[in-house]
């Protein structure tokens, strides 16, 4: 018998789908026919013929199993399947796909703390006199020519970060200033704020799932 091409990559299927809760609480709602107020859910297994997902409903944690038809033949046929139920799970349930953002929210400290240590780490190295610790760790990673190498490739990455932040809060229509303070915390601090926007989106998206059912 041969091996389920979409069971052997479970775990990391499951992985991935954790980072998109909306659509876990959509899929329940609309294929498992919830009623309920489902406040989480998370993919516990998926294979070629059906996906089981845990979610967390009036304070109890239930599964439901929601069966793929027709079956998934191929793994490239997962995304775009999964993609397809996530519209039609949106569009059953009356969520609103863009929700209107109005909050900045800092990210959690682990994640701020160690890019904002890189950060100082790197402009002390920069600045750092001679002798110093600084000047050392300068030296030791190739010098004036490395450090502006090492500036430059920060610069177009967080400027990147920032121009995806801007289209993030163009679609989400925050506002320019509250955009502005999106944007302007991406380019200097990077990616921990578009992870925390992205999980506001997130956080909105299922309450409008709980409101609109």
């Amino acid at each position: 018998m041969s091996q389920d091409v979409i069971g052997s990559r479970s775990g990391f299927l499951c992985q991935y789908m954790s980072h998109h809760q909306d659509t876990l609480v959509a899929y329940v709602k609309h294929f498992a026919k919830v009623d309920g107020d489902v406040a989480s859910a998370r993919m516990t297994t998926i294979d070629s013929k059906s996906m089981t997902i845990e979610y967390v409903s009036s304070g109890r944690t239930e599964q439901t199993n929601i069966i793929f038809d027709p079956p998934i033949e191929v793994y490239d046929e997962v995304k775009p399947r999964l993609i397809a139920m996530r519209e039609e799970a949106l569009e059953g349930v009356g969520m609103v796909n863009r929700p209107v953002i109005s909050v900045y929210q800092l990210p959690p400290l682990k994640f701020g703390a160690l890019t904002s240590g890189l950060m100082l780490l790197l402009i002390y190295t920069t600045l750092a006199g001679e002798g110093s610790l600084g000047s050392q760790l300068r030296t030791l990673v190739g010098g004036p020519p490395t450090m502006k190498w090492i500036w430059g490739f920060t610069g177009l990455l967080h400027s990147a970060e920032g121009v995806y932040m801007s289209a993030l809060c163009k679609r989400h229509k925050t506002g320019i200033r509250l955009g502005a303070l999106w944007v302007l915390s991406t380019v200097s601090i990077g990616f921990p704020f578009l992870i925390q926007f992205r999980r506001i989106v997130q956080q909105e998206r299922i309450a409008s799932i709980r409101k609109t059912t």
